[in-house]
């Protein structure tokens, strides 16, 4: 389909450069804050181990978190950049800007009173569900750290617009430096309660306050970034304007679709709390609370890989979405969606089936010092594992979401929102009692299944037809590349390397990466060869997507 406004040659080279420096900036300052964040996670096990009183840290921050996604960053952002993207692309960016700052002044009149609420709230939430496994101090310690981190939804909500600015106008490196940022608070805050105290609970309460005060300095560091953008970003309250109108009403099945998500997460925490910790086959000598500890420790070593690769993708891609969208550009639309799926695919495959095969190597390599043991170890392997089915899954559903909301279709992912959370609770609570955190863990696996194929179905009914018979032909060759790579690593490091050298962090550290050394070559090689992987992929789609 013709566009409205095809760039000249010249503009269309320009365009192309900048998102290809975009892109490049976005995934090296992401893959930079995730390893800081895995530092975070490293640190933290060493010094709390899978504690009960890291358990309540957990669960705490859950609550602010399922707040944040409500009405905060990623749902505000969601809603709010195919329209300032729409004023901005029809000339109106006066207006775009006033639109902007009306809804930070919306925010704060309304977040500002919800966050005192959920304070006073907070021993309803979740004493409840603590009162099995954890002793009333514990329970004490948690609502009180709820409370600590709470400010962090009004925070993150005012940020949600700037980085919603800031990425409409092809800006990505800010924000995602920012979560560098963030964690170097935390990790100050760690050394801080390491070195200075001896206590559990007074080291907690250093974390999280290290957690709220790390993200003032994330929400503020994009801010400079706005000027040169052609406006202001200021405090009002024009809220009849229909365009602020138009932002939370699209908003509001963002808000639920992503905080259904979110409460999946914060009933997976609470379900891990509720059973021993011990619960299941493969599990023995951890504290009665330390289930929300070993689920939490598990899922942050499998969203590495998801957010360096997807959201890179997805975060780049989403304002080029929304401008098709806008143009009525539906087959630049569908080929966009198509080629960031196939990217996802060529990623995430591999690293599925790698932290799969090598969850416990991988796990003992992170974590396994200071308080954290050989227990803890077995225990947010196995976690690991059942997270790692789900993977692809989970990087696949960002895209599609994102796809949606382009097309301003967002109650199709609240839909399937709903749904995906059903599954996850009735396997979850088929599963729990039984195999204790593994089977959280499978749940959420499960669940990602079941949203990918319903998101996909709903996308493909919605635009000029999907390259799915493509994509399934990429989807199980990435798979076959990747099952003969790592089993040839696995088999190297399995029957040779560690029955001949041991373990120990430098050994494993040497042996994990010398199975990644063999494996991604084979992979490629393999993928290249079945027409499956191709290294230019994401320069094409960068192409499409500046044109």
């Amino acid at each position: 389909m013709e566009q409205d406004a095809t760039p000249e040659p010249d503009d269309a080279a320009g365009e192309r450069r900048r998102i290809h420096a975009a892109t490049l900036v976005f995934a090296a300052a992401t893959a930079l804050s995730r390893v800081a964040g895995l530092l975070r996670e490293i640190v933290t096990a060493a010094i709390f181990g899978a504690s009960t009183t890291y358990s309540a840290f957990v669960v705490a921050n859950q609550i602010p978190n399922l707040l944040r996604s409500l009405v905060a960053d990623s749902a505000l952002s969601a809603a709010f950049v195919p329209v300032f993207t729409e004023l901005d692309e029809h000339g109106e960016r006066d207006r775009a800007w006033r639109v902007a700052s009306s809804v930070c002044g919306v925010i704060v009149a309304v977040l500002g009173p919800i966050t005192v609420l959920a304070m006073v709230a907070a021993p309803w939430i979740v004493g409840p569900f603590l009162d099995n496994t954890f002793s009333a101090q514990d329970v004490e310690l948690t609502v009180s750290l709820a409370r600590l981190l709470m400010p962090i939804v009004l925070i993150l909500a005012l940020s949600g617009v700037v980085v919603g600015i800031l990425n409409t106008y092809g800006r990505f490196g800010a924000a995602a430096l920012a979560p560098v940022a963030w964690n170097a608070v935390i990790l100050i805050s760690l050394a801080i309660a390491a070195f200075a105290f001896d206590s559990d609970d007074t080291r907690i309460w250093i974390y999280a306050a290290g957690t709220l005060v790390g993200t003032v300095v994330q929400a503020v560091m994009p801010v400079p970034w706005l000027r040169g953008l052609g406006g202001r970003l200021r405090l009002s309250f024009a809220w009849r304007d229909p365009k602020v109108r138009e932002v939370f009403v699209l908003m509001l099945p963002v808000t639920l679709g992503l905080g259904l998500i979110n409460v999946q997460l914060l009933i997976s925490a609470l379900l891990a709390a509720s059973v021993d910790a011990n619960t299941g086959a493969w599990f023995s000598g951890l504290d009665a609370g330390a289930g929300p500890a070993i689920l939490d420790k598990a899922f942050r070593v499998y969203m590495l890989p998801q957010g360096i690769f997807s959201v890179a993708v997805s975060t780049v891609i989403f304002p080029t979405l929304a401008r098709m969208a806008t143009r009525g550009d539906r087959r630049g639309f569908a080929d966009a969606v198509d080629l960031g799926l196939r990217q996802i695919l060529m990623l995430l495959v591999p690293s599925s089936i790698f932290l799969g095969v090598f969850c416990v190597p991988v796990t003992r390599l992170l974590y396994e010092r200071g308080e954290f043991d050989a227990a803890q170890t077995d225990a947010v392997a196995i976690a690991l594992a059942a997270f790692a089915i789900g993977l692809t899954f989970n990087g696949l559903t960002l895209l599609l979401i994102r796809s949606l909301f382009s097309l301003r279709l967002t109650w199709l992912p609240t839909i399937v929102s709903i749904a995906t959370l059903a599954v996850n609770l009735v396997v979850g609570l088929t599963t729990y009692r039984h195999f204790g955190v593994v089977g959280i863990a499978l749940a959420t696996s499960i669940a990602n299944v079941v949203g990918v194929l319903l998101l996909y179905l709903l996308l493909s009914r919605r635009t000029d037809q999907l390259g799915t018979g493509r994509t399934i032909t990429v989807a199980a060759g990435t798979i076959v590349a990747a099952l003969v790579a790592v089993g040839i690593a696995a088999a190297g490091y399995f029957l040779a390397w560690e029955p001949l050298v041991g373990t120990g962090t430098i050994v494993d550290l040497v042996g994990v990466a010398a199975a990644l050394a063999v494996a991604a070559p084979i992979y490629l090689a393999l993928g290249v060869r079945m027409r499956v992987v191709r290294p230019g992929l994401l320069r094409e789609l960068r192409r499409r997507g500046g044109t």
